[in-house]
């Protein structure tokens, strides 16, 4: 039996807006993709271009064609909320991500073509940041041993530890950040002579033990860190070299991932858990998408609110509730494994034109820094910076990701850090040339 005219219609209709939306992704993901087959050193580009495919592309893709695995029931609830999306509201998204591409490599374009007049400006000392690093990391291992009970536990279990793992994670950031300044500062002919030094070294210790807490996206941009210092200061990669590395690490997040769940260890498994990764980040994606008007333009309103997580917890425990919610301003969305999608953190904040003029900012101003990357403070805070790119600039929320991450610990941290330092060299060297003032005699008198 035929079916009926318009129901033929329909799906017609149907499989020709999936099929010019698939072809809008492919389009969308191309850049990237070549940037990142020809890409030998792990510079900001290379960096946005992975986090771009893995959490702006990947999990439309997954919508489109389902995955099979032993998480099923997880997946059939996003793809209930991925069905419900409009294929119109997919269209724009697609348009929109590879606008987003260009304007930030447009940003980057426009920095490398502008000559920047070196400024001389003397730079702080840095004789007291290993004093610094000492008191930092004995802070870290007290207060490690004192919330040690998280190490291994579940997510649902954590309750009041999760606020305490938070702030462990901005003690070690502070850490590696004053590694940094050290590492970079006392430069050796190779990377590995560079790197091989106890600064770096307590660093990862730290590290290890916010891995066994669950922590492991931030363990991995450490890595990724150093595999751009290596890259862009030191020597670029080969092909292999790079496959290598990013097999490597994956394999690493993936393992701790299967771990913490208890899981069992097979490639399959592997696979599912970087697959389900940025999908379940998507979340916010899809809700958003199949719920809400898109602005064209906003004011961001919400950024200036998450400001207020620069406070520490330490002074302000409930600083937490007192973040803005877009959910009460009259945006639809669910992220229940409390990850954000940054296309959504960008719309309500800056709407569609908005953004295109942010990511030309955000592309431009990492080139800058790379330009100006001639002395510790500005080389660490580039490395922080395009670190982050990755991971938390496309799926934590700005309160996390740009207040928190990139400018209170890439930007602002090593910056005062180095103050800190100057001023402490300063106080010194005055004490040290402080001459008891002589009586003179007034010839004239």
């Amino acid at each position: 039996m035929l079916p009926e005219k318009g129901a033929l219609y329909v799906r017609t209709s149907s499989n020709l807006k999936v099929t010019v939306i698939l072809c809008l992704l492919i389009l969308a993901s191309l850049p990237a993709v070549v940037t990142l087959l020809r890409a030998r050193r792990v510079d900001h580009i290379t960096l946005f271009s992975a986090g771009y495919l893995y959490y702006w592309v990947f999990p439309v893709l997954v919508g489109h064609f389902p995955l099979a695995s032993d998480s099923e029931i997880a997946l059939a609830s996003w793809l209930q909320i991925f069905e419900r999306v409009p294929r119109s509201q997919f269209g724009i998204y697609s348009v929109s991500i590879l606008i987003y591409y260009a304007c930030f490599r447009l940003g980057d374009a426009l920095a490398r073509r502008t000559k920047f007049r070196p400024r001389l400006v003397k730079a702080p000392a840095l004789n007291f940041v290993p004093l610094l690093y000492a008191v930092v990391f004995v802070v870290a291992v007290g207060y490690t041993y004192q919330i040690r009970s998280a190490i291994g536990m579940n997510y649902n279990d954590l309750g009041d530890l999760f606020i305490s793992k938070g702030t462990l994670t901005a003690i070690s950031l502070v850490l590696l950040a004053l590694a940094l300044l050290i590492t970079v500062g006392n430069e050796k002919r190779t990377f590995i002579a560079t790197l091989s030094n106890r600064w770096i070294f307590g660093y990862f210790l730290i590290a290890l033990v916010l891995l066994g807490m669950g922590e492991r996206l931030y363990v991995m941009t450490s890595f990724l860190l150093l595999a751009g210092y290596r890259s862009v200061f030191f020597k670029k990669y080969t092909l292999t070299q790079l496959l290598a590395a990013v097999i490597g690490m994956a394999t690493l997040s993936a393992l701790a991932g299967l771990i913490r769940l208890r899981a069992n260890l097979d490639v399959t498994a592997l696979l599912w858990n970087l697959a389900f990764e940025p999908v379940f980040t998507a979340y916010s994606l899809v809700s958003f998408l199949g719920f809400n008007h898109i602005p064209w333009v906003a004011f961001p309103r919400f950024l200036a609110g998450d400001f207020i997580n620069l406070v520490p917890t330490s002074l302000m425990r409930s600083k937490l509730d007192m973040l803005p919610d877009p959910t009460r301003a009259g945006f639809y969305f669910i992220s229940p494994l409390g990850a954000l999608n940054s296309w959504v953190s960008f719309i309500i904040n800056f709407g569609l034109i908005g953004t295109a003029f942010v990511m030309s900012f955000v592309g431009y101003f990492l080139c800058w820094l790379r330009k100006r990357a001639t002395s510790p403070v500005v080389k660490t805070q580039y490395l922080m910076c395009s670190a982050f790119m990755v991971f938390t600039f496309f799926r934590d929320p700005f309160s996390v990701s740009l207040v928190k991450n990139i400018l209170e610990f890439s930007l602002f941290a090593p910056l005062f850090l180095a103050f800190v330092s100057g001023l402490l060299v300063w106080s010194a060297r005055s004490t040290r040339t402080a001459v008891p003032p002589q009586i003179q005699l007034n010839p004239h008198l």
